[in-house]
């Protein structure tokens, strides 16, 4: 799917939708942005873009609102129309089955999942995995080429009762059919603990190892030694809410290839 072995997917913040408390009535403004950022991020050397609802706060813990759905996959078939890299799609907080929808009907290669499996205290209360509807849902409507990544221990939650990191990677993979695996810090922008990425990858072996937070221009030389693929947004931008700017794109993509534009 992706042209280099260490490959880095460019996030695109969505602004808030239809719906979203802080949807400013404005879809013109919301295409113009996605399109924008898409557009720096490909002429800067990403290798895949990732559509994601970011500004959709509060997040619904599982299901979004058919609105959200609806302007997420026109959105998303804009960015396939207009740009020939791989594209992924993230519907906040949990809705998997929403993302594996707008992929399939937009022709997106992946989606992320923030709790595949097992439970986890958020900010949204408990979330709980749907492996089991995801993966049947992904059969029924014959998207089998979609690949499901599927976050260890995801930001902004915590762990419902003690488990063990290999417990939980080998259900993810084995027993909840995860087809990657995203290894994040405790929220956007910050590092991972570099001992549980490399744990992660040992315990997953062949199965590809992304890190879905806080690379930076002064750490990518050093996480690519154990990571297989990086998700980047916020390093992108100078704050959370701006457009990406080429210049730090070209500057990670320089930097994780040794020097080399």
């Amino acid at each position: 799917m992706f042209k280099n072995s260490k490959p880095i997917i460019g996030m695109i913040h969505c602004p808030a939708l239809p719906s979203s408390p802080q949807f400013e009535n404005n879809l013109k403004h919301i295409h113009q942005f996605v399109m924008n950022d898409a557009k720096v991020l490909v002429e800067g050397g990403v290798d895949a873009l990732m559509l994601e609802n970011y500004g959709d706060l509060p997040f619904f813990p599982d299901s979004v609102p058919s609105a959200t759905v609806a302007h997420l996959t026109v959105l998303a078939r804009a960015l396939k129309k207009r740009f020939a890299l791989p594209l992924g799609i993230n519907v906040l907080r949990n809705d998997g089955i929403s993302a594996l929808a707008i992929a399939h009907s937009s022709g997106a290669q992946f989606v992320r999942v923030n709790i595949l499996t097992g439970a986890r205290l958020t900010d949204q209360g408990i979330i709980s995995g749907k492996a089991h509807e995801i993966l049947r849902f992904r059969k029924k409507i014959g998207a089998q080429s979609i690949k499901i990544f599927a976050d260890i221990a995801v930001k902004y939650s915590s762990p419902l009762t003690d488990r063990t990191l290999k417990n939980e990677v080998e259900e993810t993979l084995h027993r909840s059919g995860a087809d990657g695996l995203i290894v994040s810090g405790e929220a956007t922008g910050k590092p991972v603990d570099l001992e549980r990425l490399r744990a992660v990858k040992e315990i997953a072996q062949t199965t590809q190892v992304w890190i879905g937070s806080g690379t930076t221009l002064q750490n990518i030389s050093e996480l690519k030694l154990y990571a297989d693929g990086f998700i980047v947004g916020s390093a992108f931008k100078p704050s959370l809410e701006a457009q990406i700017e080429r210049n730090r794109v070209e500057a990670m993509v320089r930097e994780l290839n040794g020097g080399k534009s």
